[in-house]
């Protein structure tokens, strides 16, 4: 049971609910801790002693955890010792590239990572007879996705899908630059040109797809997570990554070709090549 100071910090948080179909502003949703008010006082007063101190340990070892995320990104060690075989000058294009796309990236897992403090998003779920027809309501108390809780919706999926698509439309000049040192005079330049615009496009794309999904929409005037708009959402979703995985696959193969086509042009004039190679790298 709750004590006489906590039910009072506890009955304080009640602004921070949206109940009975309340209209809210897009910065309440954000704000909001859940749809039902009485669900978050029976969580707490569910609650052990061991349970509490279990809830503040999982706090520190997410924020723990989410500052280890740069180093635990798969092109962390890469990063470093490409860093390293070019002696840290970042006056080179290639260099700042690989360091843009790396802290784009490693900031957007990070944030993914602090998601994991809103675990929990205090809702209503319906109960339904054998007709499917809804008989009642109980309390909801988890989120385990990020689209069942507002405020980690935006951050997680929102602000850090751009953080991710930016991060990776920056890598994706990589080959770019690669093949331009190489075919920079060559009409055939245009095909890779195009394939990475069209390549970019598709994760941009991507990030529109996902603030086309506001905070607001996620919970119904019942306070029910609305499955199905969300369900609509990743039809979406995965319609642009299956986009995003031929766009990819246009662009691979056009750097290859133009690659290929002047494959014979590096041959005979290789120190020509190798001096462009090292301008660009």
């Amino acid at each position: 049971m709750l004590s006489e100071t906590e039910y009072s910090y506890a009955s304080s948080q009640r602004q921070y609910f949206i109940e009975n179909g309340a209209n809210a502003t897009y910065f309440q949703w954000l704000q909001s801790k859940g749809t039902n008010f009485t669900c978050y006082l029976e969580y707490l007063n569910s609650l052990s002693k061991e349970q509490r101190l279990d809830n503040k340990i999982e706090v520190i070892r997410t924020i723990i955890y989410a500052l280890h995320r740069p180093i635990q990104f798969i092109f962390f060690y890469w990063t470093i010792l490409i860093f390293i075989l070019h002696k840290f000058n970042l006056r080179k294009p290639v260099m700042r590239i690989i360091l843009i796309h790396f802290i784009l990236r490693s900031l957007g897992d990070v944030i993914d990572k602090f998601g994991d403090l809103m675990p929990r998003y205090f809702s209503n779920d319906p109960i339904k007879d054998n007709q499917g027809n809804i008989i009642g309501y109980k309390c909801k108390y988890d989120s385990p996705a990020p689209e069942m809780h507002p405020l980690r919706w935006m951050v997680t999926r929102q602000i850090g899908c751009v953080l991710w698509c930016f991060g990776e439309m920056v890598g994706d000049w990589y080959p770019l630059l690669r093949t331009r040192a190489v075919a920079k005079k060559q009409k055939s330049m245009w095909l890779v040109y195009i394939s990475c615009g069209l390549f970019n496009l598709s994760k941009i794309a991507l990030i529109s797809v996902h603030f086309s999904l506001s905070p607001t929409q996620l919970y119904d005037k019942q306070g029910v997570y609305r499955k199905k708009r969300v369900n609509k959402f990743y039809f979406t979703y995965w319609l642009i990554q299956l986009l995003i995985i031929y766009a990819s696959m246009i662009y691979d193969c056009t750097v290859y070709f133009v690659l290929r086509k002047n494959l014979s042009g590096i041959v005979k004039n290789s120190s020509g090549f190798i001096k462009k190679f090292k301008t660009v790298s």
